[in-house]
């Protein structure tokens, strides 16, 4: 039979278990809490262009299955009843310090095998975009060779460009809402893409540099 003297040193280690496991916990849920809020992804293009982006997971475009107000963005669960891409905020910056203006272009492309389900069209802030005609007057030719080899039924395609002589944030893409529990019936089975990319150079209309992120 166990003494008082056993029996607390029992108790005091099973205490001491639950205790670390709780710890364990409480760090694991922080540390992914505080990397998707904090994630962020930056590109080097030449002339010293250096654009942060968040929204995005790696080469990933974030996104969220539920509006719920506790929702987090990411790149992992499956959209049933609700998707929305997350969005995109870039700050610029030129190492040379010369002030010297860099210039951006983006590219969005969302492709869809449902012919019913309307997609909606890319907006920013203070950004205009131009939404494309079936013949994609307006792009660069890769993003027209992009485009043809990556369309399915249904493609809105849109792009915009401005300039920046600052390091400062801006929201290029503003969050877009796909479908949701309204329309989640005529999505059913369908395939969706969404594709970003980002131009960044110091000379106006020349885009030689360029990275793309998706979701699929």
């Amino acid at each position: 039979m166990l003494n008082a003297r056993d029996k607390m040193t029992i108790a005091f280690a099973i205490l001491s278990t639950i205790l670390l496991i709780i710890a364990l916990v409480c760090s694991v849920v922080f540390a992914a809490f505080t990397a998707n809020k904090t994630a962020t992804t930056t590109l080097k293009f030449h002339s010293g262009i250096k654009v942060t982006l968040t929204g995005v997971t790696g080469n990933q475009w974030q996104y969220r299955t539920s509006n719920a107000e506790n929702s987090e963005y990411g790149v992992s669960g499956i959209p049933l009843e609700y998707l929305e891409l997350n969005s995109i905020s870039a700050t610029v910056a030129n190492n040379d310090g010369s002030g010297t203006a860099v210039y951006m272009r983006v590219f969005v492309m969302l492709t869809t095998s449902n012919s019913k389900g309307t997609l909606p069209t890319p907006a920013g802030d203070n950004l205009t975009y131009t939404k494309c005609p079936d013949d994609l007057t307006g792009l660069t030719e890769n993003e027209k060779d992009f485009v043809n080899a990556n369309k399915l039924a249904q493609t809105s395609v849109a792009y915009a460009t401005y300039s920046s002589t600052t390091t400062n944030t801006k929201i290029i893409i503003n969050t877009m809402e796909i479908f949701s529990n309204t329309t989640q019936t005529e999505w059913n089975g369908s395939t969706l893409k969404a594709y970003f990319r980002i131009y960044a150079s110091t000379n106006n209309n020349e885009w030689n540099e360029s990275v793309t992120f998706g979701f699929n």
